[in-house]
């Protein structure tokens, strides 16, 4: 594999642009859960969003790159066009995949 260096500098930087996305949509959910009586049902919806944002992130990061490694192998595009394109692509699709987790987790937890 001759393209390692910009698919890991692509899984890279995703991951932690992806990161600075987590801690955004951690604290929209603690916002969101501001009302709720239980502590412990809040928490499980943290808890639940957490582990998933996580899920998520890594997920993105192998994603971005594979499309990295692939552009640059499979039609020779430039390596920095590449990755460029690849750690967009990968926080496009993490931050949706976040984004999604949030939601989710409230109901999942019990929360109406």
């Amino acid at each position: 594999m001759p393209n390692r260096l910009p698919a890991m500098i692509a899984a890279v930087a995703t991951f932690i642009l992806l990161l600075a996305a987590g801690f955004l949509f951690f604290f929209v959910q603690m916002i969101a859960l501001n009302g709720v009586i239980s502590g412990n049902k809040a928490f499980a919806s943290l808890g639940i969003g957490v582990v998933c944002q996580g899920i998520s992130m890594f997920l993105a990061a192998g994603v971005a790159g594979w499309l990295s490694n692939g552009l640059i192998s499979k039609f020779k595009w430039n390596k920095i066009l590449a990755v460029i394109l690849a750690i967009i692509s990968g926080v496009v699709l993490g931050s949706i995949l976040s984004f999604i987790s949030t939601i989710v987790s409230i109901p999942i937890a019990g929360i109406q």
